[in-house]
């Protein structure tokens, strides 16, 4: 059986550690969601920086770390307590809390898989709607490889064996089961393809509709044939005008589709945008911090020189008044600052 579509539950499902892997490269998508917040050394992260991330509470991370240990260990996790905490702040410059028990930090590759994981985290739905995306953007040369097969003969047998099955009282398995064994089929292959198809489409029918496999099957259009009979000569302008309808019909099919592949591409191209802005501003807000510790400094400098002048000023009158004439001590006093400044009879000049 060839590799099936992907969907959401593809990633969530603990044991589909094989599908997460092929996809635990695309870390870039992380930060096309939602700006993320690593350590200082930009290469680690903790439960709780994941959490927010996410906006999910800390206890349903760790509830996925006892579970997934494994996965996690394989993307880098480090499970770090008391000198090898220490140890890791000062090699990464980081400014983890020491804990008294372990505490485990993350790579980037940990944080995606979280999101492959978390079933009911907006955050990471959008994640992995654009690991969805990429899926979706696959070439039809891969897609043809994905579906694994099926011609439109096979579909168009499935839909009418199953229908037939179904109307005869038969439960879907069962009906499934028959129509494998007519196309001569797995029916795990069989039940995953009209699983595919009709999770896209609604419907079989809607399917064979839509990709208009009535008209392009070579069997299906001898039956039609078949079923008109010999039309007279007046009939044919009108059946051909049916068919050009049709036509028209499914050239705007087409038309739509590309335009919404082209509206999906843009709203792709505002989220990347939208978070280029995001990290403009964390630049600026950064900034804003260093020029006012920067204006603080100069603030303190100048409060020093003040008071440096004054304490000058205060001494050199002291030294200029002298001694009295009667011996005494001269005494200077500096009201504004509060100090008294005084010169001994042996010239020395002492702050009270």
């Amino acid at each position: 059986m060839g590799i099936l579509k992907l969907y959401d539950e593809s990633f969530t499902s603990s044991e589909n550690d094989s599908i997460r892997n092929k996809y635990i490269d695309r870390i870039d998508v992380l930060d096309k969601v939602k700006v993320l917040s690593m350590l200082p050394d930009n290469k680690h992260i903790t439960a709780k920086m994941i959490a927010e991330y996410y906006e999910v509470d800390k206890n349903v991370i760790e509830q996925i770390i006892k579970k997934q240990r494994n996965e996690f260990i394989s993307d880098g996790m480090l499970m770090l307590k008391g000198k090898e905490a220490v140890d890791f702040n000062t090699e990464n410059n980081s400014v983890l809390v020491i804990p008294r028990k372990m505490i485990n930090v993350f790579t980037r590759r940990s944080v995606l898989r979280f999101g492959m994981l978390l079933r009911d985290s907006v955050i990471a739905k959008e994640v992995r709607n654009y690991l969805l995306s990429i899926e979706e953007n696959t070439t039809n040369e891969q897609k043809k490889i994905v579906i694994g097969g099926w011609t439109d003969d096979d579909v168009l047998t499935l839909n009418k064996i199953f229908n037939q099955e179904r109307k005869s009282g038969n439960s879907k398995m069962e009906s499934i089961r028959i129509a494998a064994k007519a196309l001569e089929k797995n029916p795990q292959t069989v039940y995953q393809k009209y699983r595919n198809v009709t999770k896209k489409h609604g419907s079989l029918e809607n399917y064979i509709s839509t990709i208009n496999l009535v008209y392009f099957n070579k069997e299906s259009q001898e039956s039609h044939q078949t079923e008109l009979g010999n039309p007279k000569e007046e009939n044919k302008t009108e059946l051909n005008q049916i068919h050009l309808e049709i036509n028209r019909f499914l050239e705007n099919m087409n038309t739509v589709k590309e335009l919404e592949l082209k509206v999906s591409q843009l709203k792709l191209e505002t989220r990347e945008i939208k978070h280029k802005l995001e990290l403009k501003e964390l630049e600026l807000e950064a900034k804003a911090v260093e020029i006012n510790k920067k204006d603080r400094t100069i603030s303190k400098l100048k409060k020093s020189k003040l008071a440096l002048e004054s304490n000058i000023k205060a001494i050199r009158k002291i030294v200029l008044s002298g001694v009295n004439n009667t011996g005494e001590i001269a005494t200077i006093e500096e009201e504004s600052l509060g100090r008294t400044y005084t010169k001994d009879k042996n010239g020395l000049v002492e702050l009270k």
